[in-house]
This record gives structure tokens, C-alpha cells and sequence, in this order.
């Protein structure tokens, strides 16, 4: 026999199970923490600094928007030169590291 609820009282209403606890109740009750190991595969990587890659890319294009339009350079000049200097000293440091 089911207990009986006291009425709600007046402007107040009563609502049904909360679904937000549920949902967290089932991800707490059925997630996994599996073992970590060296065959976790290349997604992971590519993922990680693939994301770092393209956020770090994002920021240079964003650098050099507003100086391409300043340059008395066409822009796929300007463009080549900027990826250019931006690459070679890197790879350097890059060769010299290794």
C-alpha cells in the first residue's frame, strides 16, 4: 500500500521525479573506468594535439588577418612569406632539438 501525500500547498505545485537525477544516477551507476594502457590507439593523439594544432592555427590566421590587409603584398604573397617565417625557424629549432 502506497503512503499517502500530503496535498501541495495552495500555488505551490507539486512536480513528478526530477529527470536531471535520473540521468545522473544512470551515468554514475553504468560508467566505466577502464585500465590505462599503451594501446589506447592514435585518436587520442590525433584528437589531443590535433585540437592544440588547430586552436594554435586559429590564433595565428586571427594574428595575421589585419596585417595581410596593411601589406603592400598580395595577399597569397603575403600569406606564403607569413606560413614561411612562421615554419622555417621552427622546423630549425625543431632539427636542432633532435
Amino acid at each position: 500500500m502506497e503512503a499517502e501525500v500530503a496535498p501541495a500547498p495552495e500555488g505551490v505545485r507539486r512536480r513528478g521525479p526530477d529527470p536531471s537525477r535520473y540521468a545522473c544516477w544512470y551515468i554514475a551507476a553504468t560508467w566505466k573506468d577502464p585500465e590505462p594502457t599503451e594501446n589506447d590507439g592514435l585518436a587520442v593523439v590525433v584528437v589531443g594535439f590535433g585540437s592544440v594544432a588547430a586552436a594554435c592555427g586559429f590564433l595565428w590566421w586571427a594574428a595575421n588577418r589585419p596585417l595581410a590587409r596593411r601589406t603592400r603584398l598580395s595577399r597569397p604573397h603575403y600569406w606564403l612569406l607569413s606560413g614561411l617565417g612562421t615554419l622555417l625557424p621552427t622546423a630549425e629549432l625543431i632539427s636542432l632539438g633532435a
